[in-house]
């Protein structure tokens, strides 16, 4: 019904089967119905409720319902801003291999965002979204790479721009030339 494919698009009916199906457990449904709630898609905004659910459905287990949690915690969406419980998140869906998860955490740990500040895990968790082919890893990478002015280290980021300015990543192509 979102869509309006072989049948009416109605945003109310796509609400209605969503909540519905949430209401039953189903995983990527509350996933759906929370992000249709935060982005205010098919409904209006409801930032509380969209917390609610993401952290629910984390609970659960959803890795990307667990992300989006930590990002709602992170800037106070419908929820009070709370730093440490996102990183705690941020960290968890790192963990199961959740890229920008992964970025988000790293630069966490590199800042002493919410979390003591650890250089040395930083640069690891950062390294674990750039062996994943992450380009947003990739860039991040680079820029700490060619800050050093050493000759091998300045090759190394243009290899990492270069693969991310291959996936489209465009300040990376800024970098690469």
């Amino acid at each position: 019904y979102q869509e309006g494919n072989f049948i009416e698009q109605s945003n109310k009916k796509s609400f209605e089967l969503l909540e519905k199906a949430c209401n039953n457990g189903d995983q990527e449904a509350m996933y759906l119905f929370a992000e249709a709630l935060r982005k205010g898609t098919i409904c209006d905004q409801d930032l509380n409720r969209a917390a609610f659910l993401h952290k629910k459905n984390s609970e659960n287990g959803n890795i990307d319902s667990i992300y989006l949690y930590a990002k709602m915690l992170e800037k106070g969406e419908g929820v009070e801003k709370d730093i440490e419980k996102a990183a705690q998140n941020f960290k968890l869906a790192a963990d199961c291999e959740k890229s920008e998860a992964i970025i988000r955490y790293s630069e966490m740990l590199m800042n002493g965002e919410g979390v003591e500040k650890n250089i040395n895990e930083s640069y690891i968790y950062l390294n674990k979204a750039v062996e994943k082919g992450n380009p947003e890893a990739l860039y991040k990478m680079g820029l700490k790479l060619i800050n050093n002015n050493s000759l091998q280290n300045r090759n190394k980021a243009k290899e990492y721009f270069k693969k991310a300015a291959l996936k489209n990543h465009v300040a990376s192509e800024y970098y690469y030339g």
